[in-house]
């Protein structure tokens, strides 16, 4: 797998989300990357791959193609690469701060990582960086 496939697997990883009930809109967001990770972790990728934008989902399977052209695919090939230790960083996964500018959120989670998200017909999507 190449490092830049690895790259955009992490990203999905740290920020893919959904929109949750009721609360503020970084409430929604935040909530959602950790519903992300959680799902990651437990291996449903099939989730993860519907919590994505169209264009990350693109851009992953771009990415990935000799996988032969499967988001869920992908991403479990990309979780099997990881140790116990690996995996556990995820399963640890926390949002530390979301801030929302109109159909924009920027995550940051506990590992220093910042994601963008985008809201999508309600929902909030990962938006891979370069797109």
């Amino acid at each position: 797998m190449s490092n830049r496939v690895g790259q955009l697997v992490v990203a999905v990883v740290c920020a893919v989300v959904i929109a949750s009930c009721g609360g503020s809109e970084e409430d929604k967001a935040g909530e959602s990357a950790e519903d992300y990770a959680e799902a990651f972790v437990d291996g449903d990728m099939k989730r993860a791959c519907e919590l994505m934008t169209g264009e990350s989902k693109r851009a992953l399977l771009k990415a990935g193609m000799a996988l032969g052209n499967n988001c869920e695919k992908l991403m479990q090939a990309y979780r099997d690469t990881l140790d116990k230790g690996e995996l556990r960083q995820f399963d640890d996964f926390e949002v530390v701060s979301v801030k929302v500018d109109g159909d924009t959120a920027q995550v940051k989670d506990n590992s220093g990582d910042s994601n963008t998200l985008r809201k999508v017909d309600g929902e909030w999507l990962l938006e891979l960086s370069g797109q």
